[in-house]
């Protein structure tokens, strides 16, 4: 699988730049309104650093945090159908910077046509997209790491899902959520947050329920 999500690890605070909550904004439309809504697949690419030190995307890791969040979402919002989607580089690319956008700003944005495609052809309004993004090491890595951190001062990593965030060398884990609900027959973004970079394990099922939660509470 092409590398799509890249990490460059250096320093000793943890997520020092990405600690702020998750920005409170309010659907444009009441939630009670936006029913059924067809949930594309969720997008999930999670990298796995090993004792190497080089980081590659696990598909297993993957597979698992996008099942998850099928399960979590369904069960947060009235989702009665998934849509399986098979995603290109071109919807990669267009999922992949919504982590970096502001929710307030990208409310009645208009949205991909090959989103909206899938969601009116599915007989559907209303559609979630979802992407979760993240890392975890190998415990020869992360004690590896660990040892270094101390010795290191403080140095920036960009992520490729569009934001800059510091990080500490001796960080074993990251993981980052979003999700965006449209209104294909209006052509427009009814509803948006993420999560900020957070030191959990992206494929475990608390975590990310912990996520959508936050995410969806200003849903209403």
């Amino acid at each position: 699988m092409k590398r799509l999500f890249s990490i460059v690890l250096m320093a000793a605070a943890v997520f020092a730049a990405s600690s702020c909550a998750v920005t409170k904004y309010a659907s444009e439309v009441p939630a009670a309104v936006v029913t059924p809504v067809a949930l594309l697949q969720p997008l999930s690419i999670v990298e796995y650093i090993g004792k190497d030190g080089e980081a590659v995307i696990s598909d297993s890791l993957s597979t698992i945090s996008t099942e998850l969040l099928t399960g979590i979402v369904s069960g947060m919002i009235p989702v009665d159908c998934v849509i399986p989607v098979d995603y290109t580089k071109e919807m990669v690319a267009e999922v992949d910077v919504l982590p970096g956008l502001d929710p307030k700003m990208l409310l009645g944005a208009t949205i991909p046509d090959a989103t909206r495609k899938l969601i009116l052809d599915s007989g559907h309004r209303y559609g979630a997209v979802v992407f979760a993004g993240g890392f975890t090491k190998s415990a020869g890595r992360y004690a590896a790491d660990a040892a270094k951190g101390l010795l290191l001062g403080i140095a920036t990593a960009v992520l490729s899902m569009g934001m800059v965030s510091t990080y500490g060398i001796s960080t074993k884990c990251a993981s980052q959520l979003s999700i965006m609900i449209v209104d294909a027959q209006d052509n427009r973004v009814i509803y948006y947050n993420r999560t900020p970079v957070e030191e959990q394990e992206p494929a475990r099922p608390i975590p990310l329920q912990n996520q959508a939660r936050k995410i969806l509470r200003g849903f209403k």
